[in-house]
């Protein structure tokens, strides 16, 4: 019974704007820095990628390149919402998706492809 007490008490602070935490207050992950990895498209398709990262607050920009892979490369924009980084990339619409994971890096860009890395140490 007491648990179910706590139950109806939490969702009551919820509807009355009491203190419940939201996916609003979740600080971003530091992601700005200087990545270095690799992408794997899959069928043997694979190279080296950089990602460049200047970091304000939630919001990055920056730029990817990956030589040999022209629809992985260019400028960058985005947002990291906890350790999630969402991206988009000059011309496109398409957005990717990483996790950021201390100084590791891994998810998919917008085409796809397997991205994984590790941010360079100053």
């Amino acid at each position: 019974m007491k648990t179910s007490s706590v139950v109806l008490a939490l969702l009551f602070l919820g509807a009355c704007g009491g203190p419940v935490a939201t996916s609003s207050n979740v600080e971003p992950a530091n992601a700005a820095g200087k990545w270095l990895g690799t992408w794997n498209g899959g069928g043997g398709n694979h190279g080296s990628v950089s990602l460049f990262i200047e970091q304000t607050g939630a919001e990055i920009k920056g730029s990817i390149v990956a030589p040999g892979f022209a629809a992985n490369s260019g400028e960058i924009i985005g947002v990291v919402h906890g350790n999630e980084l969402t991206y988009t990339r000059s011309g496109s619409s398409s957005t990717s998706r990483l996790t950021v994971n201390g100084n590791d890096m891994t998810g998919y860009s917008a085409t796809g492809t397997r991205l994984q890395l590790h941010r360079e140490q100053p």
